[in-house]
């Protein structure tokens, strides 16, 4: 197991540089090492680097943890839940595919490294708004043969 001064010590010398931090607070007690955690095994390491990367890319292409929500139609999920929100949102609060989607987190849905193992997937949400993301507006889909015939400024 990990103990927290090692876990600290590679925030300090890992992660904290990559972000251009001189120091770090104590992020990681006794509690959070080890028993918060999946098992240390090859593929669990795999599976929630490809998570953190895929859910990273998401933030770079304009995806918010909120986009995680889903099915679209069911409302956020529980936790946070409808009192998270200031005013409470009214809505409906039963976004069961939530854990499923690569942009949650805990903070915004209460997922956790356990969850970051499932199958997961972009949803709809993420999946329009990647698509939006990745697409040229200048370009359209008409093809000037569709124009023939017409009289200009009506195509």
């Amino acid at each position: 197991a990990v103990t927290a001064e090692e876990a600290n010590k590679e925030v300090d010398e890992i992660v904290a540089p990559l972000f251009g931090l001189h120091s770090h607070a104590t992020l990681f007690g006794d509690a959070e090492v080890g028993s918060l955690k999946p098992e240390a095994t090859s593929e669990n390491f795999v599976r929630l680097s490809a998570k953190i990367a895929a859910h990273e890319l998401g933030h770079l292409m304009g995806l918010r943890h909120q986009d995680s929500f889903g099915p679209i139609g069911y409302g956020i999920h529980d936790p946070p839940g409808n009192s998270a929100y200031n005013p409470t949102y009214t809505g409906p609060a039963g976004g069961f595919e939530s854990f499923d989607h690569l942009s949650g987190s805990p903070a915004s849905i209460g997922s956790s490294r356990f969850t970051d193992l499932n199958d997961l997937f972009f949803g709809e949400r993420e999946a329009v708004k990647l698509a939006f993301a990745g697409s040229d507006p200048a370009v359209t889909t008409e093809d000037e043969s569709d124009r023939v015939g017409r009289p200009s400024g009506q195509g």
